[in-house]
């Protein structure tokens, strides 16, 4: 996640520079992204990890947001700055989540 936020050094710029030199290095990491952050995101609403075809029905159904971002890094046909941006839209909803719950103790 520190690559997704570390604008200083244009690390954004090189990932999406590396992903169009090797594709499959890009997948492999989008891949490992995808299934941390829907982790992630059980975690931070205090439900235990689940099966990612559960995860995602819940996601689905009470999140939108995240649910939108989810299907572009999934999405073959989206473009790799899309998805650089949409994993961004997605770090940031879960600190939101987990700052909230800090608030809530």
């Amino acid at each position: 996640m520190k690559i997704i936020f570390d604008n200083e050094k244009k690390l954004g710029a090189k990932i999406a520079k590396i992903a169009r030199e090797n594709p499959l290095i890009f997948f492999y990491h989008i891949s490992n992204f995808y299934v941390k952050i829907i982790k992630y995101w059980c975690e931070s609403r205090k439900i235990w990890s689940q099966p990612i075809f559960e995860a995602e029905k819940k996601i689905k159904k009470n999140e939108k947001i995240f649910w939108e971002n989810l299907k572009k890094i999934a999405n073959s046909r989206e473009k790799i700055a899309e998805k650089i941006l949409a994993a961004k839209k997605l770090t940031k909803i879960i600190l939101q989540n987990l700052a909230e719950n800090v608030e809530k103790k």
